[in-house]
């Protein structure tokens, strides 16, 4: 059976400058909290962070807890904006909250059943959609200027993964669904440099889904 490298070989460098996520202090002040609990506050969170960027990886991915008190979210936010220049790294943020991914991100790939229906700029995505998905999941999230507007709820419910259709995957529950839209799963269409959609009715400017402007916003408004 073949051998890994030694142990030693294995270890990652420390950070650099450990302070730098401040993790130390925070966590001496919540000895006796069990692991589960530290998971839900910015201590743990740091920490968190602090073992993902501790081998200086290129890229990071990091998962929305969605059980953290906002303010507490934005302080992570502002933590990875933060490390993600001094530290050389890309930050990839998944999250099923748009307001995270505007106040988050510099660029949105929308993802429905396991595909991406729209890619681009954070701005354009959210102030121009380029997918029914993209549309509908601002019109039913309360956005900055949608702020007392009525909600639009997305009809239906997704699909089975296993037996994904052989279409476009949002097609049951799109209104401006054609017959080719179910025929087969649309190609990825290129819009303009960095701009990706799988509408093929938006590729063929066929639908125009813009969207009033709500990339100015704060996570304070959601």
């Amino acid at each position: 059976m073949p051998q890994g490298p030694p142990r030693s070989s294995r270890r990652c460098p420390p950070l650099a400058a450990p302070s730098q996520i401040d993790v130390g202090g925070r966590l001496r002040a919540d000895e006796g909290r069990s692991a589960h609990a530290l998971k839900f506050d910015e201590a743990g969170q740091r920490a968190m962070i602090a073992l993902a960027l501790s081998c200086r990886p290129g890229a990071a991915r990091r998962r929305a807890n969605y059980a953290l008190d906002v303010t507490v979210l934005i302080q992570i936010i502002l933590l990875l904006r933060q490390l993600q220049p001094e530290l050389g790294v890309a930050v990839i943020f998944v999250t099923h909250d748009v307001g995270v991914a505007i106040e988050a991100a510099d660029r949105i790939a929308v993802m429905y059943a396991d595909r991406f229906l729209e890619v681009g700029p954070t701005e354009k995505v959210i102030d121009t959609p380029a997918h029914p998905y993209t549309a509908a999941l601002l019109t039913s999230t309360v956005l900055g200027s949608t702020f007392g507007r009525r909600l639009e709820a997305i009809p239906g419910a997704p699909p089975d993964l296993r037996a994904l259709p052989a279409g476009c995957s949002f097609a049951a529950r799109c209104r401006h669904t054609q017959e080719r839209c179910r025929v087969r799963m649309p190609p990825e269409s290129a819009l303009a440099p960095g701009r990706i959609t799988r509408c093929v009715r938006v590729a063929d400017g066929e639908l125009d889904l813009g969207s009033p402007n709500l990339s100015e916003r704060s996570l304070a408004t959601t």
